[in-house]
Protein backbone atom coordinates (compact mmCIF):
# COMPACT_ATOMS: atom_id res chain seq x y z
CA UNK A 1 0.00 0.00 0.00
CA UNK A 2 1.28 3.20 -1.37
CA UNK A 3 2.08 5.66 1.52
CA UNK A 4 -0.10 8.10 1.31
CA UNK A 5 -2.53 5.70 1.03
CA UNK A 6 -1.93 4.11 4.55
CA UNK A 7 -2.14 7.81 5.83
CA UNK A 8 -5.82 8.17 5.13
CA UNK A 9 -6.35 4.60 6.06
CA UNK A 10 -4.95 4.82 9.17
CA UNK A 11 -7.19 8.55 9.32
CA UNK A 12 -10.30 6.85 8.55
CA UNK A 13 -10.37 4.13 10.88
CA UNK A 14 -9.22 6.30 14.00
CA UNK A 15 -12.51 8.02 14.54
CA UNK A 16 -13.84 4.38 14.69
CA UNK A 17 -12.61 2.98 17.36
CA UNK A 18 -14.69 3.96 19.82
CA UNK A 19 -18.40 4.44 20.14
CA UNK A 20 -20.69 0.99 18.69
CA UNK A 21 -18.16 -0.32 16.25
CA UNK A 22 -15.08 -1.21 17.80
CA UNK A 23 -11.91 -2.62 16.87
CA UNK A 24 -11.02 -4.28 20.15
CA UNK A 25 -14.26 -6.05 19.30
CA UNK A 26 -13.40 -7.08 16.03
CA UNK A 27 -10.17 -8.30 16.95
CA UNK A 28 -11.41 -10.16 19.68
CA UNK A 29 -10.09 -8.40 22.44
CA UNK A 30 -11.93 -9.40 25.84
CA UNK A 31 -11.86 -7.61 28.86
CA UNK A 32 -10.37 -10.27 32.03
CA UNK A 33 -11.56 -8.93 34.86
CA UNK A 34 -12.76 -5.76 33.39
CA UNK A 35 -9.49 -4.86 32.40
CA UNK A 36 -8.14 -4.92 28.74
CA UNK A 37 -4.59 -5.07 28.17
CA UNK A 38 -2.75 -4.65 24.97
CA UNK A 39 1.41 -4.77 24.18
CA UNK A 40 4.18 -6.78 25.35
CA UNK A 41 6.46 -3.14 25.67
CA UNK A 42 6.53 -1.86 29.35
CA UNK A 43 5.71 1.44 27.64
CA UNK A 44 2.73 0.27 25.31
CA UNK A 45 1.21 -1.75 28.17
CA UNK A 46 0.86 0.85 30.96
CA UNK A 47 -0.70 2.89 28.24
CA UNK A 48 -3.22 0.25 27.15
CA UNK A 49 -4.11 -0.97 30.39
CA UNK A 50 -7.20 -0.33 31.83
CA UNK A 51 -10.82 -0.71 31.17
CA UNK A 52 -12.04 -0.79 27.88
CA UNK A 53 -13.35 2.41 27.24
CA UNK A 54 -10.19 3.81 28.44
CA UNK A 55 -7.58 1.91 26.68
CA UNK A 56 -10.15 2.17 23.15
CA UNK A 57 -9.51 5.75 24.01
CA UNK A 58 -6.03 5.97 24.57
CA UNK A 59 -5.44 3.69 21.02
CA UNK A 60 -7.76 6.16 19.49
CA UNK A 61 -5.51 8.95 20.81
CA UNK A 62 -2.31 7.06 20.09
CA UNK A 63 -3.50 6.78 16.32
CA UNK A 64 -4.30 9.78 15.76
CA UNK A 65 -1.04 11.16 17.10
CA UNK A 66 0.80 8.63 15.04
CA UNK A 67 -1.11 9.89 11.97
CA UNK A 68 -0.26 13.41 12.77
CA UNK A 69 3.66 12.47 12.88
CA UNK A 70 3.43 10.99 9.85
CA UNK A 71 1.61 13.33 7.75
CA UNK A 72 4.10 16.15 9.27
CA UNK A 73 7.11 13.53 8.05
CA UNK A 74 5.83 13.75 4.44
CA UNK A 75 4.59 17.05 4.32
CA UNK A 76 8.55 17.99 5.01
CA UNK A 77 9.89 14.86 2.85
CA UNK A 78 7.44 15.90 -0.15
CA UNK A 79 7.44 19.85 0.45
CA UNK A 80 9.61 21.41 3.14
CA UNK A 81 12.75 19.66 1.97
CA UNK A 82 12.89 20.18 -1.13
CA UNK A 83 11.78 23.81 -0.99
CA UNK A 84 14.51 24.31 1.17
CA UNK A 85 16.55 23.46 -1.60
CA UNK A 86 15.10 24.90 -3.71
CA UNK A 87 16.03 27.99 -1.67
CA UNK A 88 19.79 27.32 -1.18
CA UNK A 89 20.45 26.61 -4.60
CA UNK A 90 18.57 30.43 -5.84
CA UNK A 91 20.68 31.76 -2.78
CA UNK A 92 23.72 30.09 -4.89
CA UNK A 93 22.79 31.06 -8.19
CA UNK A 94 22.30 34.82 -6.93
CA UNK A 95 25.39 34.72 -5.37
CA UNK A 96 27.47 33.85 -7.95
CA UNK A 97 25.55 35.77 -11.08
CA UNK A 98 25.94 38.72 -8.69
CA UNK A 99 30.07 38.12 -7.97
CA UNK A 100 30.55 37.06 -11.79
CA UNK A 101 28.44 39.41 -13.73
CA UNK A 102 26.06 41.93 -11.90
CA UNK A 103 28.41 43.51 -9.40
CA UNK A 104 30.87 45.01 -12.47
CA UNK A 105 27.98 45.87 -14.83
CA UNK A 106 26.64 48.03 -12.39
CA UNK A 107 29.18 49.58 -11.12
CA UNK A 108 30.33 51.10 -7.68
CA UNK A 109 26.84 52.96 -6.02
CA UNK A 110 24.33 50.29 -6.50
CA UNK A 111 23.47 47.64 -4.69
CA UNK A 112 20.41 45.27 -5.28
CA UNK A 113 17.87 43.12 -3.69
CA UNK A 114 15.38 40.34 -4.44
CA UNK A 115 11.69 40.51 -2.60
CA UNK A 116 8.75 38.14 -3.19
CA UNK A 117 5.05 39.16 -2.51
CA UNK A 118 4.07 37.24 0.81
CA UNK A 119 1.03 37.64 3.30
CA UNK A 120 2.12 38.00 6.80
CA UNK A 121 -0.39 35.70 8.98
CA UNK A 122 -1.82 34.84 5.93
CA UNK A 123 -3.82 38.07 5.89
CA UNK A 124 -1.24 41.48 5.61
CA UNK A 125 -0.18 42.09 2.09
CA UNK A 126 4.08 42.10 1.88
CA UNK A 127 7.02 42.35 0.37
CA UNK A 128 9.42 39.46 2.09
CA UNK A 129 13.46 40.38 1.06
CA UNK A 130 14.66 37.08 0.17
CA UNK A 131 18.55 38.15 -0.97
CA UNK A 132 20.73 41.05 -0.77
CA UNK A 133 24.08 42.49 -1.47
CA UNK A 134 25.69 45.72 -1.44
CA UNK A 135 24.25 46.76 1.89
CA UNK A 136 27.86 47.39 3.74
CA UNK A 137 27.59 49.67 6.15
CA UNK A 138 27.10 52.76 6.85
CA UNK A 139 24.45 52.30 3.59
CA UNK A 140 22.63 49.62 5.24
CA UNK A 141 20.25 50.85 7.76
CA UNK A 142 17.47 50.30 5.05
CA UNK A 143 18.45 46.69 4.35
CA UNK A 144 15.56 44.22 5.23
CA UNK A 145 13.68 46.89 5.74
CA UNK A 146 9.65 46.09 6.03
CA UNK A 147 7.26 46.88 2.89
CA UNK A 148 3.84 47.21 2.62
CA UNK A 149 2.70 45.55 -0.82
CA UNK A 150 1.30 49.23 -1.37
CA UNK A 151 4.53 51.17 -0.21
CA UNK A 152 7.85 52.65 -2.12
CA UNK A 153 9.32 52.05 -5.38
CA UNK A 154 8.61 48.47 -5.07
CA UNK A 155 4.72 48.98 -4.09
CA UNK A 156 4.24 50.84 -7.07
CA UNK A 157 6.17 48.76 -9.33
CA UNK A 158 4.17 45.48 -7.93
CA UNK A 159 0.78 47.21 -9.23
CA UNK A 160 1.73 48.15 -12.18
CA UNK A 161 2.81 45.13 -13.36
CA UNK A 162 0.19 42.91 -11.83
CA UNK A 163 -2.27 44.97 -13.68
CA UNK A 164 -0.23 44.84 -16.99
CA UNK A 165 1.59 41.34 -16.82
CA UNK A 166 -0.97 39.62 -18.69
CA UNK A 167 1.22 41.33 -21.40
CA UNK A 168 4.37 39.59 -20.01
CA UNK A 169 6.27 42.33 -20.75
CA UNK A 170 9.18 43.68 -18.39
CA UNK A 171 7.13 46.81 -17.27
CA UNK A 172 9.44 47.46 -14.54
CA UNK A 173 9.24 50.94 -13.20
CA UNK A 174 12.61 53.44 -12.49
CA UNK A 175 12.40 56.16 -10.36
CA UNK A 176 15.39 59.15 -10.17
CA UNK A 177 15.16 61.20 -7.18
CA UNK A 178 17.07 64.45 -8.02
CA UNK A 179 16.71 66.47 -5.16
CA UNK A 180 12.93 65.77 -4.75
CA UNK A 181 11.15 63.93 -1.36
CA UNK A 182 9.95 60.15 -1.63
CA UNK A 183 6.56 60.88 -0.12
CA UNK A 184 4.20 59.88 -3.06
CA UNK A 185 5.69 56.86 -2.63
CA UNK A 186 3.78 56.10 0.36
CA UNK A 187 6.33 55.26 3.14
CA UNK A 188 6.38 55.92 6.40
CA UNK A 189 8.36 58.62 8.50
CA UNK A 190 10.71 56.42 10.00
CA UNK A 191 10.98 54.23 6.42
CA UNK A 192 11.96 57.55 4.56
CA UNK A 193 14.80 58.18 7.09
CA UNK A 194 16.00 55.09 6.51
CA UNK A 195 16.20 55.44 3.07
CA UNK A 196 16.59 59.07 2.68
CA UNK A 197 20.24 58.12 1.01
CA UNK A 198 18.61 56.21 -2.20
CA UNK A 199 19.49 58.23 -5.60
CA UNK A 200 17.35 56.23 -7.60
CA UNK A 201 15.27 52.54 -7.33
CA UNK A 202 14.82 50.34 -10.43
CA UNK A 203 12.33 47.93 -10.11
CA UNK A 204 11.67 44.78 -11.88
CA UNK A 205 8.95 42.49 -11.66
CA UNK A 206 9.35 39.14 -11.38
CA UNK A 207 6.62 37.58 -13.84
CA UNK A 208 5.26 34.15 -13.66
CA UNK A 209 4.09 32.21 -16.85
CA UNK A 210 0.21 30.94 -15.86
CA UNK A 211 -1.24 28.68 -18.47
CA UNK A 212 -5.18 27.84 -17.78
CA UNK A 213 -7.00 24.28 -18.63
CA UNK A 214 -7.78 25.75 -22.36
CA UNK A 215 -3.90 26.48 -23.15
CA UNK A 216 -4.16 30.52 -22.78
CA UNK A 217 -0.96 32.31 -21.25
CA UNK A 218 -1.02 35.14 -18.88
CA UNK A 219 1.11 36.35 -16.29
CA UNK A 220 1.48 37.31 -12.84
CA UNK A 221 3.77 39.19 -10.74
CA UNK A 222 5.04 37.33 -7.70
CA UNK A 223 7.75 39.23 -6.44
CA UNK A 224 10.80 42.34 -7.42
CA UNK A 225 14.10 42.94 -8.69
CA UNK A 226 15.11 46.38 -6.88
CA UNK A 227 18.36 48.14 -7.94
CA UNK A 228 19.14 50.83 -6.33
CA UNK A 229 22.06 53.60 -6.24
CA UNK A 230 23.52 55.43 -3.18
CA UNK A 231 25.31 58.04 -5.24
CA UNK A 232 25.01 60.48 -8.19
CA UNK A 233 27.35 58.90 -10.27
CA UNK A 234 25.42 55.48 -9.70
CA UNK A 235 21.95 57.21 -10.29
CA UNK A 236 23.07 58.37 -13.63
CA UNK A 237 24.90 55.32 -15.03
CA UNK A 238 21.27 53.58 -14.20
CA UNK A 239 19.72 56.55 -16.31
CA UNK A 240 21.59 55.79 -18.90
CA UNK A 241 20.82 51.79 -19.07
CA UNK A 242 17.45 52.28 -18.10
CA UNK A 243 16.79 50.16 -20.98
CA UNK A 244 19.64 47.16 -21.24
CA UNK A 245 18.89 47.13 -16.94
CA UNK A 246 14.73 46.43 -17.30
CA UNK A 247 15.52 43.81 -20.51
CA UNK A 248 18.43 41.95 -18.37
CA UNK A 249 16.73 41.63 -15.47
CA UNK A 250 13.66 40.54 -16.65
CA UNK A 251 14.58 37.46 -18.23
CA UNK A 252 16.22 36.97 -14.46
CA UNK A 253 12.85 37.59 -13.15
CA UNK A 254 11.46 34.37 -15.33
CA UNK A 255 13.94 32.35 -13.69
CA UNK A 256 13.30 33.23 -10.43
CA UNK A 257 9.47 32.87 -10.60
CA UNK A 258 10.60 29.48 -10.67
CA UNK A 259 12.52 29.60 -7.40
CA UNK A 260 9.63 31.06 -5.13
Amino acid sequence: MKRRYFLQFLAVITPLISGNWSLLDTFGVTPNNGVVRLGHVPVLTAFLTGTKDHVEFNLKLGLSLVVFSLTLLEEWLTVGKPLEQMRAFRKVYLDGEYDDNWESSLGDGCRMNVMYARRKWLVIPVFKWVWHRGYAPPLHRDANMFLFRWQGVAGKAFKVAKAAGVKGSPQSLAVYFDGTSPKSFRLFRWQRDRSAHVKAVHSIPILKLIKNEEGAESYACTGLINIDAVTDEARERLRNNEEIVAETFAKIGRYLSELN
